[in-house]
């Protein structure tokens, strides 16, 4: 079932597994099991479990080198470990809670304690799992480990603004459901694009859409324009795919800058990563200031991405509290 936990069962004894599954042989829970650390590797690729009951007694990789190998990969760190063991000493503990380890049961394992764990810590990683999908990656893994404010001054980021022209004259005098049912549509198909590029979605504003690239310190500043620009063209593709879909008419514009920018994230009951900076403000104008049906840039962030697609100059555009601007035009069609 969708809502069952899933528990990955590692140990290399099969009477262990048998007993560990049968504890968990109940509704609500959907046991996998693995006789190795090396096959769960090989498992947590092809689907990522809510809980991983851990053997530590193994032959070729103990469950403590396993644990560590697990939570040192950025796609399963967030995944919940039991370390189950029948030694009991403070220094083995100790090694595993270094190897990144969550809990620990004594073996022979108590039923009722082990599923009390799985379900608790299956709620965590709920948690996580949430957070992972509001904020970026290494941000949720920020605010699980660090205490206080997360705040960072970004070198050369690339924002990208868009807007849906025909919105508002689209969406009156139609049902609310048929406006959300197409809304959700082009913006879930841009969210698949952003994701599959690497970039950052930050916010939806109204019909507006909002991405950062380039926040990573160590991140390639010029490949991230130039994914910036392919998700431009790409979104295109999907006002597109949802004018005929829909059998309605949209346009859209888009904008983008590169600069310098402050990000972090605000709030207490609703978190929210953002951005802010002139960088965002000129992002924005780049957008407002733009043509439909094109993707305007400013002068650094077409620097980046000179010779890759073919823009024209547009020359000097007057830009709100920043002066005339040189921009450079790409026809999305």
């Amino acid at each position: 079932m969708a809502d069952d936990i899933k528990v990955l069962v590692v140990d290399d004894t099969p009477s262990a597994r048998r007993a560990l599954r049968a504890h968990l042989s109940r509704p609500g829970y959907e046991v996998f099991e693995v006789a190795s650390g090396s096959e769960a590797l090989e498992f947590l690729e092809t689907q990522i479990p809510d809980v991983i009951l851990l053997d530590v007694m193994m032959p070729e990789m103990d469950g403590f080198e396993t644990c560590t190998k697990i939570k040192a990969d950025p796609r399963f760190e967030p995944v919940p470990v039991v370390m189950c063991t029948a030694l009991n000493s403070q220094s083995d503990r100790n090694e595993g809670l270094a190897a990144g380890a969550d809990e620990f049961l004594t073996k022979p394992v108590n039923g009722t304690e082990l599923r009390l764990r799985v379900r608790a810590l299956a709620k965590v990683k709920a948690y996580h799992d949430l957070l992972a999908n509001v904020l970026p990656h290494a941000i949720a893994r920020r605010l699980r480990e660090e205490a206080g404010t997360v705040a960072d001054h970004v070198s050369n980021a690339t924002i990208l603004f868009s807007d849906i022209r025909g919105f508002v004259t689209f969406s009156q005098g139609r049902e609310a459901s048929e406006v959300v049912r197409i809304l959700n549509a082009i913006f879930t198909g841009f969210d698949e694009r952003t994701k599959r590029l690497g970039l950052e979605k930050i916010k939806t504003i109204g019909d507006a859409y909002m991405v950062a690239g380039g926040l990573g310190g160590d991140e390639d500043k010029g490949d991230a324009v130039r994914r910036m620009v392919t998700l431009a063209l790409e979104l295109f593709e999907v006002i597109d795919e949802v004018c005929d879909t829909y059998g309605v008419t949209l346009g859209l514009r888009v904008g983008i800058h590169s600069g310098d920018l402050i990000s972090g994230v605000i709030g207490t009951t609703r978190l929210a990563f953002d951005v802010w900076g002139d960088t965002v403000n000129v992002a924005s104008r780049m957008e407002s200031h733009g043509l439909e049906g094109h993707i305007q840039l400013s002068k650094s962030a077409y620097a980046r991405v000179e010779g890759l697609f073919p823009f024209e100059a547009r020359g000097e555009v007057a830009i709100k509290g920043r002066g005339n601007m040189e921009t450079f035009i790409l026809k999305a069609r």
